[in-house]
């Protein structure tokens, strides 16, 4: 029997023996601290292996996306731009994770070495992480897990009896000079709620720890978010957003690389525009009034990725990926927990504008249809028990630009669980197979020229988890095992695209917190081991994922209560990695710490003046997932080096 056909047995066996008289629960309100950074996650959301809160958020108060994952090891993010930006779940590439921004999936492989997600930090209200296992409800094609980014709403902004509000965060940053101003309003009236925002964020090239100038990689940054609510008084809710983004700086021809170095460097090509942006537009229902059979979500998104490079040389195309999708779906309450049942869609269409000889000219288009079908069950059927178990049907037809068309279907199961073996101490497991199907080519790539393998087989991948969590007195502890296989992986080309082989990641994290009444510290550890058709992986596995060998990452913070202030630090420390492909050279280890100083003083309501200090030791690195390390004839993006940010936020 395989993994497949097991787990849609057991999830309909957990389904039958669980699925009792629906009985509402409730739910115990989550107990806050003054400051916390955690990656704790409702009992009842197994699949949730880190959770960054609007506390957490608070805390950090990401500059950038790498900052928005600071203290979580598992996860960490490449390029040191927002055109250059990918994350990485364990090793996975984000293309290989079911991403969304609002509930819109998110879909940008339009050129390998441009960054796949382009996001505001400042107007994030959550991020939930599923590594490896996902939920059937976590969307389609979740082969290394699922992302889910959170913004703001007037509902998480507004204090109690409040109904109109605004607030104003500025920083400057000494090391690249630049400027960042995020302002917001909201406000409520009625059953009707509203919000907008506008970021805006310019600068020069930074300097590394060496105070070498990184050449192309200033701060132009505009971001903006419009959302609207209305909910009546029985407790329907519709809700719509708007939110673009747009990196319009001049960049490198690859934005992830600084330049090519050796024989290679007489044919890189001069920074130019690199006109990056993102539109997601979200229209929903639910209820915020639910009973033990209607608590409905349905949804509908769009969602565009364009890349726009002006000008007439080989760096020069327009290239852009259209998506549509949404899903509905009910949440029913169980005496033993809840059933989710739901169906959803996508559309994806990626076209390629070429503007030059060396590839066919003109415009090309490929176009993917998904439609799928899901449950979920999220059950106690023991005290000491927890399961979330669940599956996928889905259906997809895939048309490449040449008119080759295939349809492929397949189904994905799931099942997490958890057992209390004490008061103190639990086991945890999670498996899952995951259909994929076929992937657009990057869009870069895209012609009538590439012919697809006949015979080409659907992705799948399967996941695996086994571990512990323990808390003891102050201490909250947690360790997994974790492997995860994508097979029968088809990745980029511009000539034939089949069936490549297989992608691996497998290792071992861990993670440990202290909490005290005004205080807390964490340590969060990984190890790695990443492969492709058994062979080491290298750092240019595009699509596919990078080497991470063993990250420590560690976090901390005290909070004066007397003074209204708080005081932090985060650090980072990758060891030394070896394991590299033969003829390239090994990833070298290093330390960055940051620290960081806010003050909130009682006779100013609602201002706050922040200080930090990052990489206090000025060193010189590279970020381990950071593309073209150990390659001789690449120079990857150092790091910004020591930088002092000053920061001035006023809410009214």
């Amino acid at each position: 029997m395989n993994l497949r056909t097991y787990l849609a047995g057991t999830t309909c066996l957990f389904t039958v023996l669980f699925v009792a008289p629906l009985h509402a629960q409730e739910k115990e309100a989550p107990l806050e601290q003054p400051i916390n950074v955690s990656t704790e996650v409702p009992a009842d959301d197994l699949s949730v292996t880190g959770k960054v809160t609007s506390e957490d958020l608070d805390f950090l108060q990401p500059q950038s996306l790498s900052d928005v994952f600071k203290g979580d090891s598992s996860v960490s993010v490449g390029g040191t731009t927002n055109a250059s930006n990918k994350i990485f779940v364990r090793g996975v590439e984000d293309h290989n994770l079911n991403v969304q921004i609002d509930g819109a999936r998110q879909v940008n492989n339009i050129f390998h070495h441009n960054g796949s997600i382009l996001i505001d930090p400042a107007l994030l209200q959550s991020v939930e992480v599923e590594a490896g296992v996902a939920a059937a409800d976590s969307g389609p094609g979740a082969s290394g897990g699922a992302i889910r980014f959170k913004t703001k709403s007037a509902g998480d902004l507004l204090a109690p009896g409040q109904n109109l509000g605004a607030f104003v965060n500025t920083s400057y940053d000494t090391n690249s000079k630049t400027i960042k101003v995020t302002t917001s309003g909201y406000g409520k009236t009625g059953g009707v709620d509203y919000l907008g925002a506008i970021t805006r964020a310019k600068g020069d090239d930074y300097k590394n720890g060496s105070g070498d100038t990184q050449l192309a990689s200033s701060e132009d940054f505009w971001s903006g978010l419009l959302k609207l609510g209305a909910e009546s008084s029985s407790g329907h809710r519709i809700y719509s957003s708007i939110d673009y983004s747009v990196d319009d700086a001049d960049r490198p021809y690859r934005t992830n690389f600084a330049g090519l170095a050796g024989a290679s460097a007489a044919a890189d090509l001069p920074p130019q525009q690199n006109d990056l942006s993102r539109t997601t537009i979200t229209v929903g229902y639910e209820t915020t009034d639910p009973t033990d059979l209607y608590d409905p979500e349905v949804e509908f998104y769009y969602n565009n990725y364009d890349l726009n490079r002006p000008g007439s040389t080989p760096a020069s195309y327009h290239s852009k990926i259209d998506s549509y999708g949404g899903k509905a779906q009910n949440r029913f309450q169980l005496d033993t927990g809840s059933l989710t049942v739901g169906s959803d869609f996508y559309y994806d269409k990626g076209t390629n504008e070429r503007f030059f000889a060396s590839f066919p000219q003109g415009k090309f288009s490929e176009k993917v249809w998904n439609l799928g079908g899901y449950v979920q069950a999220r059950l106690n059927p023991l005290d000491a028990l927890n399961i979330s178990t669940g599956f996928r049907l889905d259906g997809q037809w895939f048309e490449a630009a040449n008119g080759q068309d295939f349809s492929n279907f397949g189904v994905s199961p799931n099942i997490s669980a958890e057992y209390a073996v004490t008061d103190n101490v639990s086991l945890v497991a999670g498996a899952s197979d995951v259909f994929r199907g076929i992937d657009m080519n990057e869009v870069f790539f895209t012609s009538n020229a590439v012919a697809y393998d006949p015979d080409i087989d659907p992705m799948y991948s399967r996941n695996y988890t086994v571990g512990a969590k323990a808390n003891a007195g102050i201490f909250t502890l947690g360790a997994n095992y974790f492997y995860t296989k994508i097979r029968d992986v088809i990745v980029p080309d511009t000539a034939l695209r089949t069936n490549s082989g297989d992608f691996t990641t497998k290792g071992f994290d861990a993670s440990v917190r202290a909490d005290w009444n005004n205080a807390f510290v964490s340590a969060s550890y990984i190890y790695a081991d990443v492969d492709y058709n058994g062979a080491d992986l290298g750092t240019t596995a595009f699509y596919l994922g990078t080497p991470i060998g063993q990250i420590i990452d560690i976090t901390g913070g005290y909070f004066f209560e007397s003074l209204g202030l708080t005081t932090g630090f985060s650090s980072e420390i990758a060891a030394k990695y070896n394991d590299t492909p033969a003829g390239t050279e090994s990833l070298p280890g290093y330390a960055v710490f940051n620290l960081f100083t806010e003050w909130s003083p009682a006779t100013y309501p609602g201002l706050s003046l922040r200080g930090e200090i990052n990489n206090v030791l000025d060193a010189t690195y590279v970020d381990r997932t950071t593309a073209g390390q150990g390659l001789s004839n690449i120079v990857p993006l150092d790091e910004p080096g020591r930088s002092f940010l000053f920061m001035v936020n006023v809410t009214f």
